[in-house]
C-alpha cells in the first residue's frame, strides 16, 4: 500500500512539473511570436491574434496604448530592429494568467541613425477563448550588457 501511495505521489509531482514546463513553452512561444510580429515582420494579423481587445501596452517612455493605437504604431513604425535578443527572467502563474518578465535588446535604426534598445518587459498573458493573449505590457529602460 505504501509503494502504491509513493508511486501515486511521484506520478502527481512529475505530471505537475511536466505540465508546467509544457505551459511555459506554450506561453513563451506566444511571447516570441509577438516580438517577431511587432519588431521584425510588422504583421498586423499576427498582432491582432496575439493581443487581447482590452490590452494596455506600456512603453519604456511612459506612453500607454490601447489595442488600435498599439497595432497601428507597430505596423507603421519607421524603426527597424536588428540583432534582437531576449533574455528570459521569470514566468509566474496566477490562476489562468501568466506573468512573463524578460529583457529585450536590439539595435534600432531610424532615419539614418542607429541606437541600442535595452528594455525590461513585464507582460501579462491569459487564456481568452482558448488562446493565450497579451492583456498587459510594461517596459522599462535597463542598462546595456
Amino acid at each position: 500500500m505504501e509503494k502504491l501511495l509513493l508511486i501515486l505521489l511521484l506520478s502527481f509531482f512529475a505530471s505537475t512539473v511536466f505540465s508546467q514546463s509544457g505551459k511555459d513553452a506554450e506561453v513563451w512561444t506566444k511571447v516570441e511570436a509577438l516580438n517577431k510580429a511587432v519588431f521584425e515582420t510588422k504583421d498586423s494579423a499576427a498582432i491582432q491574434d496575439l493581443v487581447a481587445e482590452n490590452v494596455t501596452y506600456g512603453h519604456s517612455t511612459g506612453v500607454l496604448e490601447n489595442k488600435p493605437v498599439m497595432l497601428h504604431n507597430a505596423v507603421h513604425s519607421l524603426e527597424s530592429y536588428k540583432d534582437l535578443s531576449l533574455e528570459r527572467l521569470s514566468t509566474t502563474y496566477a490562476g489562468q494568467s501568466a506573468i512573463i518578465r524578460y529583457i529585450l535588446r536590439a539595435q534600432v535604426s531610424k532615419e539614418g541613425s542607429t541606437y541600442p534598445l535595452n528594455i525590461g518587459i513585464m507582460q501579462v498573458w491569459a487564456k481568452d477563448k482558448g488562446k493565450w493573449r497579451l492583456f498587459a505590457r510594461q517596459a522599462v529602460k535597463v542598462n546595456p550588457k
